[in-house]
């Protein structure tokens, strides 16, 4: 199934109610995510995919940040990619979700569940023998801060 264009997405949304998320892009095949040792591609490979949304968003991407497991240097993670996103609206989702459909991430789904933080998630993936690379959440300013990890390192 090919994913849906932003314009396509209203038409398009799934008829399910799982307790406020609305899919937009199909079911799509996982391959099973396993705890690989630390890679030290996965900063530069953050680099690249931030530059990309910076270049695809402009200054509508207020941040973008590396979260997640592989944001700390030398712990084991899931080899995909975390990011968050801070953009002015989530809502607003013709400001920047075709600008990220084009720069190759898949609109999956909006969570609607948490009030006013208004999340929305994207996925990209890579070469078909890896599977998914990033995780791309897109939150208010301020809003359900990320996850940070890199105290964790220290420990």
């Amino acid at each position: 199934m090919m994913p849906l264009t932003s314009e396509e997405v209203p038409k398009h949304q799934h008829d399910v109610n799982l307790g406020g998320v609305q899919m937009v892009a199909g079911p799509r095949t996982k391959k099973p995510l396993q705890i690989v040792e630390p890679s030290p591609a996965w900063a530069s490979t953050f680099v690249a995919l931030a530059q990309q949304i910076r270049d695809a968003l402009g200054d509508r991407a207020l941040a973008v940040e590396h979260v997640g497991s592989t944001s700390v240097p030398g712990l084991p993670a899931k080899d995909v990619i975390d990011i968050d996103l801070v953009v002015a609206d989530p809502g607003d989702e013709a400001a920047y979700v075709g600008c990220l459909e084009k720069a190759g991430f898949i609109f999956y789904f909006r969570d609607l569940s948490q009030g006013a933080y208004q999340h929305r998630f994207f996925g990209r993936d890579g070469p078909p023998c890896l599977g998914q690379l990033a995780r791309l959440r897109a939150r208010l300013p301020g809003g359900c801060a990320p996850l940070r990890l890199s105290g964790l390192a220290a420990h």
